[in-house]
């Protein structure tokens, strides 16, 4: 009897072993398997990258080869003369002025249509309601009063856009037998305009009006100024601006005076050989007017203020300048150019 048990323990002990190895085997192969497999995975992913990689290369010899073709072929056309180069200029010039008569004439045109003028004149009044922010603060006028004149001065300047004035603003005694029905017509706009604007804001209001927009740009200076000195020592008072405002356009207006008396200032430029006349002339009145603006405004300044005014104007001399230098640069080339023609 114990014969056959140690038999059948020896028999099951046998098939155990046997087992543990058979498994032990087939885990190996398993694991061999698994480590082919991320070998081939890593061979595809190189073998991707690497064709990248020469595609990149392929295409960057093809781009330095094609850079080389234009090179040769700029290298092999011949330098374009002087005078060619004036005249394909001048040729672009005339396009550009076509191109710009084209776009004023398609403008008149559109607003031959109701609906189309209407959105012109929205979008002009919008835009001055905009600009005239400051209206109410300083002509006193309420909210209703200021979108009526933005209203007024839109329709004004879409009525200028259809027919552009002809005559002098505020010359109403034209002879009727002597002028030509448009300017006739446009002098009865005028009037129409100048009594539409008197009946919105009153006889007082309208000069009132009349000098605010002279003196717009002067404003603009003076919020420059306010601009640069906020958050510093010195900042520029709310009180001093009504005075500072009126200096600044006071003198605008002596220097306004002054460059009309400059013959091609006031007549405008006939060809590009009057700029640097011109430009010479308007430096050497720049360097005059730093001192003369400096004298305008330094009662209403306080002396560091008066030094940060000071520094905007000599940095706008010094733009002027720079324009004459261009101009200078600019004659010299073009003079070099056509020597050796």
């Amino acid at each position: 009897m114990q014969k056959p048990l140690a038999l059948l323990a020896f028999t099951t002990l046998a098939f155990a072993g046997a087992s543990f190895w058979l498994w032990r085997e087939v885990s190996a192969q398993r694991a061999e398997l698994a480590s082919a497999q991320a070998r081939i995975r890593d061979l595809e992913h190189t073998s991707s990258v690497e064709v990248e990689a020469a595609d990149s290369a392929s295409a960057a010899v093809q781009g330095e080869s094609a850079a080389m073709s234009r090179t040769r072929s700029a290298l092999a056309t011949p330098a374009r003369s002087f005078a060619e180069e004036q005249a394909e200029r001048a040729e672009i010039e005339q396009r550009n002025r076509a191109i710009r008569a084209d776009q004023k004439a398609r403008g008149r045109w559109l607003l031959r249509d109701r609906e189309a003028r209407a959105a012109r004149v929205e979008r002009l009044k919008l835009g001055l309601m905009s600009r005239f922010s400051d209206l109410q603060s300083l002509l006193h006028l309420d909210s209703e009063t200021i979108e009526r004149l933005a209203a007024l001065e839109a329709e004004a300047q879409v009525r200028n856009l259809e027919d552009p004035p002809m005559i002098p603003d505020g010359q109403l005694d034209l002879d009727p037998a002597v002028s030509p029905a448009s300017v006739l017509k446009q002098q009865a706009e005028q009037r129409r305009y100048e009594a539409q604007l008197a009946s919105l804001l009153g006889e007082e209001k309208v000069k009132e009006w009349q000098d605010y927009q002279r003196t717009a740009s002067a404003r603009g200076v003076a919020r420059e100024l306010r601009n640069m000195l906020e958050g510093s020592a010195n900042p520029l008072e709310e009180s001093q601006m009504p005075a500072l405002v009126r200096a600044i356009a006071d003198q605008q207006l002596i220097e306004a005076d002054l460059r009309t008396t400059h013959p091609i200032a006031a007549r405008g430029l006939r060809d590009e050989s009057e700029r640097i006349p011109m430009l010479e002339r308007f430096v050497e009145m720049g360097v005059r007017q730093v001192q003369q603006r400096h004298d305008a405004v330094a009662p209403y300044l306080s002396p560091a203020q008066l030094i940060r005014y000071d520094e905007m104007n000599r940095l706008r001399l010094e733009q002027l300048r720079n324009d004459l230098r261009m101009a200078r640069a600019t004659q010299s080339v073009e003079q070099r150019g056509a020597a050796k023609r």
